[in-house]
């Protein structure tokens, strides 16, 4: 089962990194697109950089 992340879900936490699902760069500027409910165990956070947020389609 996935879903979209909500919009108050916003950028990451200042000072961490997340690696770009589009061109795998890391950036401190992540914004979450996606979560992805993997049923068990915890689920997993699908992240763009700020450049390839309108362009994300999972």
């Amino acid at each position: 089962m996935t879903g979209r992340a909500s919009a108050e879900d916003g950028p990451a936490p200042v000072g961490v990194t997340r690696v770009c699902a589009r061109c795998l760069r890391e950036t401190t500027e992540a914004v979450l697109v996606e979560w992805i409910d993997t049923g068990s165990g915890p689920g997993r956070e699908v992240w763009t950089c700020p450049e390839h947020v309108k362009g994300y389609t999972p």
